[in-house]
């Protein structure tokens, strides 16, 4: 975890979702997701756009095909759908809604 911890203050988002989700693990979510909302990169035009297998997208919730306007959405979307549970992560909302469009 510590790599990541140094990822993440490096503002490497692969090295910031690491981070929450192994801190997920270990029961320190809250804290991991304070660190990342401080250092993640928010220039990076990386484009999450859904949650799904992209060999099974006609198999894919519409919902899901949206794209996120935050990292933090998408990590958070992400991290809920596969099964590291809802944390206090965006807001009031326990899963992030996708972008409209």
């Amino acid at each position: 975890m510590r790599d990541n911890i140094e990822g993440c203050r490096r503002h490497e988002n692969s090295a910031c979702a690491a981070l929450v989700a192994d801190a997920s693990r270990l029961g320190r979510r809250a804290w991991a997701w304070k660190v990342m909302l401080k250092n993640y990169d928010r220039e990076d035009t990386w484009g999450v756009t859904f949650l799904c297998d992209p060999g099974n997208l006609d198999q894919c919730p519409a919902s899901l095909k949206k794209p996120f306007r935050t990292f933090p959405e998408a990590l958070a979307a992400f991290l809920d759908h596969t099964g590291y549970g809802p944390g206090p992560l965006v807001g009031r909302r326990r899963t992030p809604r996708p972008a409209e469009g």
